[in-house]
């Protein structure tokens, strides 16, 4: 493979990853509502396991603190990007 093609390869990966101009707010507010919704599910389907005590976590303590970092994750992801959407920074 000769160095121009290593080049374009390269180049068409990057305008791959880039996707659209424009739709970069879209998404991550999108993404993020998806993550913090999941996170919501999770919570709400792990509510009737013991979560346990500090020095003993039952099984209800993993999808609690996963699930409220997932939820958390995806609220900043989601303000984030409106943020930088609103700003023009997403176009």
């Amino acid at each position: 493979m000769t160095e121009s093609d290593k080049a374009a390869e390269e180049n068409s990966s990057a305008r791959l990853l880039a996707g659209r101009p424009g739709h970069h707010g879209r998404l991550g507010i999108i993404v993020g509502g998806v993550l913090a919704a999941v996170a919501a599910l999770a919570l709400y389907d792990a509510r009737n396991l013991p979560p346990g005590t500090a020095m003993l976590p039952g099984p209800g303590a993993a999808p609690d603190i996963l699930a409220a970092l997932l939820f958390i994750l995806g609220i900043i992801l989601a303000i984030q990007s409106f943020l930088r959407r609103r700003s023009g920074g997403g176009k």
